[in-house]
């Protein structure tokens, strides 16, 4: 073989290896930029879904960020901690009063849904400072007898409040100490209970409810 035609011949070689490597290597990048493109279309439909999942997950309406409904709630406590929420979302501090007030009646004057005399209920709309004087209060005061009518009874004929009328929402102010005045209103409410096999005819329907702003939430310091 002549010298011209090995030193073609080699030539054609290195030309084929080229073009060969020449094709792997666009092959690989096109591989590579499919992979690449699949998983940002992955992780962007992932993420579509996480946003999607988070868009249609139900909000639990019972919990706010001052409160939360009572245990073993009645539908009036629902539909009362329900306009609780709307006056906390519109930040009318008077028709919060007004529904704390309204919550507290139907979780402490209810005892179709408790256990016993430990579990008093609306505490959480009770002053911070107080919760612990009142729970105990209520224990030996209105809830004292409570054991003694779910034995006698049943749970299902105790007291339920089956509806609260609003006769008056004033404003006023309360004094928290000496050197602390805060906003505060007298919520006045009576309210009904449901017939059943217990006596309500000296259970208490009625009282003036003082509501103060304590650091930006509405509690009650005050029943008169």
């Amino acid at each position: 073989m002549s010298e011209n035609k090995h030193r073609k011949k080699s030539n054609a070689k290195v030309n084929n290896l080229l073009l060969v490597l020449l094709i792997v290597t666009m092959l690989g990048t096109l591989v590579a930029f499919g992979m690449n493109i699949f998983k940002i279309v992955a992780k962007e439909s992932e993420e579509e879904q996480v946003k999607t999942a988070e868009v249609e997950k139900p909000e639990n309406e019972f919990i706010n960020d001052f409160y939360t409904i009572g245990h073993n709630a009645t539908e009036l406590n629902k539909e009362y901690f329900r306009e609780l929420n709307t006056a906390l979302e519109a930040q009318d501090q008077k028709a919060v009063a007004e529904a704390v007030a309204k919550c507290f009646v139907t979780e402490y004057y209810t005892w179709t849904n408790k256990d016993g005399n430990y579990d008093v209920g609306g505490m959480q709309y009770i002053y911070t400072n107080d919760q612990r004087d009142f729970e105990v209060y209520s224990r030996y005061g209105f809830y004292h007898d409570m054991d003694l009518y779910i034995s006698q009874l049943g749970t299902e004929n105790l007291i339920e409040v089956t509806g609260v009328t609003v006769n008056g929402v004033t404003e006023t102010s309360y004094d928290i100490d000496d050197e602390t005045t805060a906003t505060a209103y007298d919520v006045d409410l009576s309210w009904t209970y449901k017939a059943n096999s217990m006596d309500t005819a000296d259970v208490q329907n009625s009282a003036v409810f003082t509501v103060v702003d304590h650091d930006g939430r509405m509690e009650i310091a005050a029943i008169d």
